[in-house]
């Protein structure tokens, strides 16, 4: 739990939102810091520097929906979903494809909010560093006190005598 928790968080930022990114942008012929500053524009981004972070936060949220950059965004968060549904199938074995689809969802809109984390002044990679690690940890709990009750009884049992 320790290494899912603290370590894999590190990995998989690194991985999904900061190299995977930029090498399918780049691959796929997208600039996305040349295009989105000069979407922004002048006045915007002098604002989005004055602003407070959740502002900042808000303002990049809906700066993102439009622009030729939306697919690498938003593919690259379904690719980070798609990459958990096998781990969500091992897990909950009863009714496995209900969780994958949830599962598949929540990560989708996750994977988002870690990249705009990631590209935000105010907040950048530590913040989606830190709250990925909070999710870990909140899943790596789940997981013992819910999806394997059994496995932790025994090994209570098996400590006890």
């Amino acid at each position: 739990a320790l290494y899912f928790t603290f370590w894999n968080p590190v990995i998989e930022e690194f991985f999904w939102r900061v190299f995977l990114h930029r090498e399918l942008a780049a691959a796929l012929g997208f600039e996305l810091h040349q295009q989105d500053a000069s979407k922004l524009g002048t006045t915007a981004a002098a604002a989005d520097v004055g602003d407070g972070p959740w502002r900042s936060l808000c303002r990049a949220a809906m700066s993102s929906l439009p622009g030729p950059a939306v697919p690498v965004r938003w593919g690259v968060c379904a690719l980070y979903a798609s990459y958990h549904t096998w781990p969500i199938k091992v897990v909950f074995t009863r009714i496995w494809w209900v969780y994958a689809v949830l599962g598949f969802s929540f990560l989708v809109f996750l994977g988002r909010l870690l990249l705009l984390l990631r590209e935000n002044p105010h907040f950048g990679l530590p913040a989606a560093y830190v709250v990925h690690a909070w999710v870990d940890a909140g899943f790596a709990l789940l997981c013992l006190f819910e999806v394997h009750p059994a496995a932790l009884r025994e090994a209570a049992s098996a400590a006890a005598g």
